[in-house]
């Protein structure tokens, strides 16, 4: 599979006009679709089951979501979560769950109820967002560790 993210491609942000300059906000969940989609992600922005937005997201070969929280009416979020899901059934151990979870920081995996995997990262904007540089790194940091656990759990 290739490399999901490359540091270049979001050198050349551009902030929402409601944003300071440089930040990147989960209040404006439409700019920050809008960002995904110039960088090569294919990116459709919806609404989750309680009315809050949802970013699915397709780049490559892998698929995954952004969840929005902190949400007021489906408004003014403040936080979002990478949500990846793996039906493997047998096939992803607890043990290769809990391996993951021991070794890396920020990323959680867990096997839910009904025995599919999931791999999440959960990051705070706040009201005041991140500045473009460092939701640079948060992306970056996201894609690479989905690379490595797609690969870990042999998907």
């Amino acid at each position: 599979m290739p490399r999901l993210f490359l540091h270049v491609a979001f050198a050349c942000l551009v902030a929402p006009a409601a944003a300071p300059a440089g930040q990147v906000l989960a209040s404006d969940p439409g700019a920050l679709h809008d960002m995904l989609q110039r960088e090569g992600f294919v990116a459709e922005l919806t609404t989750d089951g309680v009315g809050d937005p949802l970013i699915d997201i397709r780049y490559y070969d892998t698929t995954f979501q952004i969840f929005f929280y902190g949400c007021e009416g489906g408004r003014s979020c403040r936080m979002i979560q990478f949500y990846s899901g793996y039906v493997a059934g047998d096939a992803v151990t607890l043990e290769a769950v809990n391996a993951w979870n021991r070794d890396r920081l920020y990323t959680r995996a867990y096997i839910d109820g009904e025995g599919d995997t999931a791999l999440e990262y959960e990051v705070y904007l706040g009201a005041g967002g991140l500045a473009e540089a460092d939701f640079e790194s948060v992306l970056t940091h996201w894609t690479e560790s989905l690379v490595a656990f797609e690969d870990h759990i042999g998907w």
